[in-house]
């Protein structure tokens, strides 16, 4: 499913500012904002509209100019890929993993020089930790988790295993082995240099996370 629909209000103004661009990555809300304004004219709203369609294919937005500003694929009414916003150059400025409709994997944002500006690990949905760059030469400025841990804390070790710190070593196991399985160097051989890099290093995280908690384990 394709379209250049625009909204009422200035497309061109979207994905200006880190703060508009983080809003839109909580809300997702620019189906509404495309096509509240033409059904305004009917009798049907917006939540109404959607039980008569099932999304199923890349909908893609655009610049007065021309030029893409966002594409998002979904599959069964539901997000399933990765979605894509651009400046209005046309470099890539977000990047969104998504899996059945929950953001899962790592969500990069990017300087408009095509320097990595942001990453933010998810997994199911829930925000584990984030890294930011300056932007010269990919220099890191900062790694914080969501719950405020700085790379050299180990509490961040939970974040990453997706645990409390209250777990118990049975589920400090079961959560190991399942994010192993996932990330498994094997289930990535045909995929792309970019995805088992990626895999690599949630591999490397999730071993240094699991050995220095069953090693300090209370």
């Amino acid at each position: 499913m394709y379209g250049n629909i625009e909204p009422k209000s200035e497309i061109n103004n979207f994905v200006e500012t880190e703060k508009e661009v983080f809003y839109y990555l909580k809300s997702f809300s620019y189906l509404e904002n495309i096509f509240s304004p033409i059904l305004s004219e009917e009798t049907l709203n917006f939540e109404e509209f959607l039980n008569f369609i099932i999304l199923d294919g890349t909908i893609e937005e655009y610049y007065k100019n021309g030029k893409i500003l966002m594409r998002t694929p979904f599959k069964n009414g539901l997000k399933n890929g990765k979605m894509e916003a651009f400046y209005e150059s046309g470099k890539i400025k977000v990047e969104i993993p998504y899996n059945r409709g929950v953001v899962d994997g790592i969500a990069k944002e990017y300087f408009e020089s095509g320097r990595l500006a942001k990453e933010i690990h998810y997994k199911n949905g829930k925000e584990m930790f984030y890294k930011s760059y300056f932007d010269n030469d990919n220099k890191q400025e900062k790694e914080k988790y969501s719950n405020g841990y700085s790379k050299d804390n180990p509490n961040r070790y939970y974040s990453i295993l997706g645990v409390s710190k209250n777990v118990t070593k049975e589920d400090l196991k079961k959560a190991y082995y399942e994010l192993v399985k996932k990330y498994h160097p094997d289930k990535f051989e045909n995929s792309s240099k970019k995805e088992k890099e990626k895999a690599e290093n949630m591999m490397k995280d999730i071993n240094e996370a699991y050995e220095y908690l069953m090693k300090n384990f209370i």
